[in-house]
């Protein structure tokens, strides 16, 4: 029996020795002054409060099991004890005064007697108590041990979201990067327009209001330009407080990333939910390196972060090796012996790349660029003029192979 297993037995005990002192007190003497429609609200309010208590315990019973067997998170789990807590309180409070809403009208010789009883049991109640202190220490040492592990998942899901949310700010910020270029370009062009209305104009009385109604614009695509460059700015501002949030946070990062031989083989995952269901549409070797290539944006990161692949497909974003690692779990689930391979090169750069079925795959270059056997391939590839210096590993589901 456990430790609130003893505990919930002892406070039972002592709860039904008061009670049963009060009913034996009821049965002896029956020398009420409450009306009877008022006892019998009472007492079957008593019954309601006990019915209550032995839910609340049945309740707080199934909790700890499906914690236990892991089908609700920490957080609900902690949320709800402590409210089922709470509730019991309350619970015991009422019942203590329904018993003394019971007790009060007894004669003073039966009070006296009840009085003697309850000091005969004094050492019980502080027992009692005791363990109850017990209790609430254990209870506020496993609240602390729990928000220990819920303030370490928040800080990785923080960090994730922070990696999101910077993917977005860039996007738009190259998106009114564009827009700011299209809006000067057709401000030049307005300005042109205007001249050549202007030479116009002695000839012409009517493109005067033409002129008028161009600058009109000019004004306000100026007005627009400012609004958007303004704009413009502010996401820059945006991806530089995103990067120092992220650099603060950085060695927790790298830290939780440290991975093993497992670890990395399970980057691979063609069992993956979301892999087999991509690969539904994507059902080729090419048709597959050519949605990572095309729909999956390159996001270089200054620190070792590796996303999982249902992260990558949801941020339609990652680094190289992200991307590696899902084009690899893609053409697994297609049934291909394919496998990430990390390489340095001499520039002293590091690339992932993918070999499959007689292709090295790098999303620099076409499907069919580096074909034949492995070795072939890795004597034959080079990035940015520069060839590979060595094979630093190479994995994919079922295997992990460190270079030489």
């Amino acid at each position: 029996m456990d430790f609130a297993s003893i505990i919930l037995v002892a406070a039972g005990g002592v709860l039904g020795i008061v009670i049963g002192m009060w009913l034996a007190l009821y049965i002896q003497h029956k020398k009420y002054y409450l009306p009877e429609e008022e006892k019998k609200d009472i007492w079957k309010r008593i019954e309601e409060v006990t019915e209550e208590q032995a839910e609340i315990k049945a309740k707080k019973r199934a909790l700890r099991k499906a914690f236990k067997a892991g089908t609700i998170p920490e957080s609900v789990f902690v949320s709800k004890t402590t409210y089922y807590d709470t509730l019991k309180e309350h619970l015991d409070d009422e019942l203590e005064l329904l018993i003394k809403r019971i007790a009060s009208p007894y004669l003073e010789e039966e009070l006296k007697k009840r009085d003697k009883k309850l000091r005969e049991i004094s050492d019980i109640a502080i027992l009692t108590s005791k363990i109850k202190e017990m209790e609430k220490s254990k209870k506020r040492m496993e609240n602390e041990k729990d928000k220990m592990h819920i303030e370490i998942r928040n800080l990785e899901e923080e960090a994730k979201a922070y990696l999101a949310e910077r993917n977005r700010i860039e996007k738009r910020y190259e998106e009114q990067k564009r827009k700011n270029r299209e809006l000067e370009e057709r401000i030049e062009q307005l300005e042109k327009e205007r001249e050549e209305l202007m030479d116009r104009i002695a000839t012409e009385p009517s493109v005067e209001e033409k002129i008028k109604n161009l600058e009109h614009e000019n004004k306000i695509l100026r007005e627009a330009l400012e609004r958007t460059k303004s704009k413009a700015k502010t996401l820059s501002k945006q991806i530089a407080v995103m990067e120092t949030i992220l650099n603060r946070h950085i060695r927790v990062l790298e830290k939780l990333e440290e991975k093993t031989a497992d670890d990395i083989k399970k980057a691979v995952k063609p069992h993956s939910k979301a892999i087999k269901d991509i690969v539904k549409a994507y059902d080729t070797p090419e048709k597959a390196y050519r949605f990572v290539k095309e729909h999956i944006t390159e996001v270089p990161t200054s620190f070792n972060y590796w996303l999982s692949v249902e992260e990558v497909l949801k941020l339609r974003a990652g680094d190289l090796q992200d991307k590696a690692i899902l084009l690899c779990s893609m053409l697994r689930a297609l049934g291909k012996d394919a496998k990430v391979i990390v390489v340095e090169l001499k520039n002293g750069i590091d690339r992932a790349l993918v070999y499959s079925d007689g292709h090295l795959l790098d999303f620099n270059r076409e499907y069919d660029d580096i074909t034949g056997d492995e070795e072939e391939c890795l004597r034959n590839y080079s990035f940015d003029r520069s060839r590979i210096r060595k094979v630093l590993y190479a994995f994919n589901d079922k295997l992990f192979e460190r270079g030489g």
